[in-house]
């Protein structure tokens, strides 16, 4: 007879902050007891009686053992994750101060971050970490029930000490993360065997569906979704995949991008820690080279993120710009740079040549040739001096709109010194309002 377990929802309650601030409220693990069954860790139960994932238990004869085992797991598909869980597991382990063992933990309220619990009827919960930044109120980051501690098996006390570890990172600006579901719902996959058969592009997926917000595609930091704190909604980013697995699009993580050896960084504005930070969406091809960086206007009108201004650094030019287009072979070929929505510090150096626009939907584009090399820059309309600045201003006129009506500047980089000496001075027309 198939036996029927009885899942009965709990909601608890959560309150609300400005803010996720867990490192004052704390965040806790817990266990569940059920009549004459082990102590099972509540992400495990979860898994199993909830989400039907089969158990995977493998290397499961130590906690270390099994811990180092579910970070490979992750490892192949997210290794900066593998890392920082790795990196946290060794202090956990070796730092006096990292860890307090009590004999028995009596929580009169215990934390409220779980939101929503699945457990079978019965069972109860029992709270067996409490994790928070180290005070005068702990002295340590985590605090363990050593009475229900021992209790556990090699397997259960690897998927509790994953599950601090994610949950830290999901609940640290500028992850958003108020209670523990998306801790419980990645630890519990990554502890089963159904983790084992996956792909890089189910692996991105699903975490997307659990609004986690960082990940890797090969040597990309990618952006998976946010928090529209406005709304209290939670946004998933572009993320579109052709047939064959490889990725057609994805939003980049505001980090150096290398591609052939070339450095884009990423110009930002604001230091804000809450804010998510996109270098800009990306586009491939059918072999996995990127042909597009494109910044996205849309996604920085948001409150939540900022998209960044991509340059590079390449000699004595500073290549700055909206978009990037690249050949088939991953070799740049024009950089476009729009007044609008850019903000003017990012603007591109060429040598001696400092640019500044007199229009909103002005705009340059520096042409590329071999080895990444700049080689000419283009521009439309009418051009002139800024004696008072010592910058070339760029006007656009007749309006972005009907660029064929616009005259072409096409500049030799290697002759620019001739070019701006034949351009006029600016007049005071020059400066009035596009």
């Amino acid at each position: 007879m198939k036996k029927v377990i009885l899942i009965v929802p709990i909601l608890f309650s959560l309150n609300t902050y400005a803010g996720t601030d867990w490192m004052d409220r704390g965040n806790a693990g817990y266990v569940v007891q059920c009549p004459s069954a082990p102590l099972q860790t509540l992400d495990l139960h979860e898994a199993q009686n909830f989400f039907h994932l089969k158990p995977d238990t493998q290397s499961s004869s130590s906690t270390q053992e099994r811990f180092l085992y579910l970070v490979s797991k992750i490892e192949k598909f997210n290794p900066t994750r593998a890392a920082l869980y790795k990196s946290w597991y060794q202090l956990f382990e070796s730092d006096p101060n990292e860890v307090e063992y009590v004999p028995k933990m009596e929580i009169a309220m215990p934390t409220n971050d779980l939101g929503t619990v699945w457990v079978a009827e019965g069972c109860k919960l029992e709270q067996v970490v409490f994790q928070r930044q180290q005070s005068v109120f702990n002295k340590a980051r985590y605090t363990v029930n050593l009475e229900l501690w021992n209790q556990l098996s090699p397997v259960d006390q690897a998927a509790l000490i994953f599950h601090e570890f994610a949950h830290r990172e999901f609940s640290t600006p500028p992850s958003a993360h108020e209670t523990s579901e998306t801790a419980r719902k990645f630890n519990g996959w990554v502890n089963s065997e159904d983790f084992n058969s996956i792909t890089l592009q189910n692996y991105l997926q699903e975490l997307q569906n659990m609004f986690v917000v960082k990940a890797e595609y090969h040597n990309h930091s990618v952006l998976l979704a946010y928090k529209d704190m406005a709304h209290n909604k939670w946004v998933q980013l572009p993320l579109d995949f052709l047939e064959n697995g490889l990725a057609r699009t994805v939003v980049l993580e505001a980090v150096p991008l290398y591609i052939n050896q070339f450095r884009i960084a990423a110009a930002c504005t604001e230091n804000s820690p809450s804010k998510l930070k996109s270098l800009g969406q990306v586009y491939f091809n059918d072999q996995g080279y990127i042909l597009l960086l494109e910044y996205d206007l849309h996604l920085n009108s948001t409150d939540d993120v900022e998209t960044c201004v991509p340059w590079s650094a390449i000699g004595n030019y500073f290549v700055a710009g909206h978009t990037w287009e690249f050949d088939e072979n991953e070799n740049l070929q024009h950089v476009y740079y729009m007044s609008r929505g850019i903000h003017p510090e990012h603007l591109p150096i060429f040598g001696d040549l400092m640019i500044e626009f007199g229009s909103l939907d002005a705009y340059v584009t520096t042409v590329f040739g071999e080895n990444f090399q700049p080689k000419r820059l283009q521009f439309k309309g009418r051009a002139c001096m800024n004696t008072a600045s010592g910058k070339l201003r760029i006007i656009h006129n007749p309006p972005f709109f009907e660029p064929d009506k616009s005259p072409l500047f096409d500049w030799d980089l290697s002759d620019l010194k001739t070019q701006v000496s034949q351009m006029p001075v600016c007049t005071p027309a020059d400066f009035q309002a596009q």
